[in-house]
């Protein structure tokens, strides 16, 4: 009596199937329903090319339905009721109520070796295949009666199926071309039941793989974790020494400026005193002229009203020089008097304080190098501050109109605003800026 073994799918539509190459049936085992056990039925006239189409077929289930179930005036049908299936999809063989259906065998013409080539009779004349089921069970070798490995059954098969195909071969005649068949048949077959082989040696390793990769995912995570928060902390604590270096440049920058303010102021106060002493020194010195002047005026004046001759104290000669006499010591007061007014403006004219100069300053930054280390390089940018507008504005977005004109906040310069030149300005600067409206920090960091 034969029984099909059942082999379990992975089908939403069946559960378990076998092929009975004598009567060309395929039986379908399938689910249980809520009106009764599972049921197995048989197909009829199913060919061996297509059970191994089913057997290549990624859906199962949709190849039943289109080759199979489709196709009832193909493959008739009937219930199974003797065959009473287990939960995993293997018939019981001890529960048999009337035995299995009659077996039928197919009569195939059989080709007449002599009549076709050599090379498609090597072909179809072809040693059967050895049992390559696992590797405990291999046939014996020849030599030393130890079982060969698995590779080398399989390989010295594989070879010599590869080896007794010609590299051009053609088919002329039905008996030829039956010959081929009934070989492809074969080797298909041989194909599919060592792909069945080696995926039952395979699969294990593809398993341990599985949990591998899971496991070296779990572990790389844990590891990743604990970098990442290393890094945070250090990240964090290179920002805080990058705004605690920043800000104390501010204050060094802030306390330059005022001392070079200080200095400029000094310096203005000397020369406007240096200008007043200068001014009144020039004033005495010109009233001084002008007193020694009308001193020259009231001796001639004098001279001429005590002199009773007719050409007076000096005569002809004496009055001309008189007169010169008099002449330039009006001249000298006049003189005098516009210096006195020149020192006067001297005196009052404002000392302007220049330009003033503030030097550029640097803290120095911790060494933080550490030998395995691989820092990001820094990456200098710029935004407004916070207390300039009501939100930081990143490089490159367009920037609404705010109260910038202020000289002192934001450099006349960059009023356009050039975006451009700021970013240049920072990254040659290496993230230092004495511009009071914008803040530098390292993108990377």
């Amino acid at each position: 009596m034969i029984v099909p073994v059942l082999v379990e799918v992975q089908s939403s539509r069946f559960k378990a199937w076998a092929y009975v190459a004598e009567a060309a049936e395929l039986w379908v085992r399938y689910p249980p329903t809520k009106n009764g056990p599972s049921k197995v039925y048989a197909y009829s006239s199913v060919a061996p090319e297509q059970w191994d189409d089913a057997q290549e077929a990624e859906s199962k289930g949709q190849w039943l339905g289109n080759e199979i179930l489709k196709r009832p005036d193909r493959h008739p049908y009937r219930l199974i009721p003797e065959v009473i299936g287990q939960d995993d999809g293997t018939p019981r063989t001890d529960t048999f109520y009337g035995g299995v259906p009659e077996v039928k065998k197919i009569e195939e013409p059989q080709p007449d070796l002599n009549s076709i080539p050599e090379p498609i009779r090597a072909i179809a004349t072809l040693p059967p295949a050895p049992v390559i089921i696992l590797p405990d069970i291999l046939p014996p070798d020849a030599k030393d009666g130890e079982p060969k490995p698995f590779k080398q059954v399989v390989t010295e098969r594989a070879t010599a199926i590869a080896a007794a195909l010609p590299a051009n071969l053609t088919v002329n005649t039905a008996e030829s071309y039956r010959a081929l068949a009934t070989a492809l048949v074969t080797i298909r077959s041989e194909r599919i039941a060592t792909e069945k082989a080696l995926a039952l040696i395979i699969q294990p390793a593809v398993d341990w793989k599985r949990d591998y990769d899971a496991w070296r995912n779990q572990v790389v995570t844990l590891y990743s974790e604990a970098e990442k928060r290393l890094d945070n902390a250090l990240q964090g604590f290179k920002r805080a020494e990058d705004a605690r270096v920043q800000a104390e440049e501010t204050r060094l920058r802030k306390e330059a400026a005022a001392k070079a303010q200080s200095e400029a102021e000094a310096a203005a106060e000397i020369e406007r005193q240096r200008r007043q002493k200068e001014a009144e020194e020039m004033e005495a010195a010109a009233k001084a002229r002008i007193q020694e002047a009308q001193e020259t005026l009231q001796a001639v004046e004098a001279s001429q009203a005590s002199d009773s001759s007719p050409d007076g104290l000096f005569g002809a000669t004496g009055a001309d020089l008189a007169a010169s006499v008099t002449a330039e010591a009006e001249e000298e007061i006049q003189r005098a008097e516009a210096d006195i007014k020149e020192a006067q403006a001297m005196a009052a004219a404002p000392v302007e304080v220049g330009q003033v100069y503030t030097p550029p300053v640097s803290v120095a930054k911790p060494d933080l190098k550490v030998t395995g280390m691989r820092a990001k390089p820094p990456a200098w940018k710029w935004r407004l501050k916070t207390g300039i507008a009501n939100k930081p504005l990143a490089e490159n977005q367009p920037i609404s109109r705010l109260d910038l004109r202020n000289p002192d906040v934001f450099p006349a310069e960059y009023w356009i605003l050039d975006q451009d030149a700021l970013s240049a300005t920072v990254r040659n600067m290496k993230g230092r800026t004495s511009i009071e409206a914008i803040e530098t920090y390292n993108a990377n960091a």
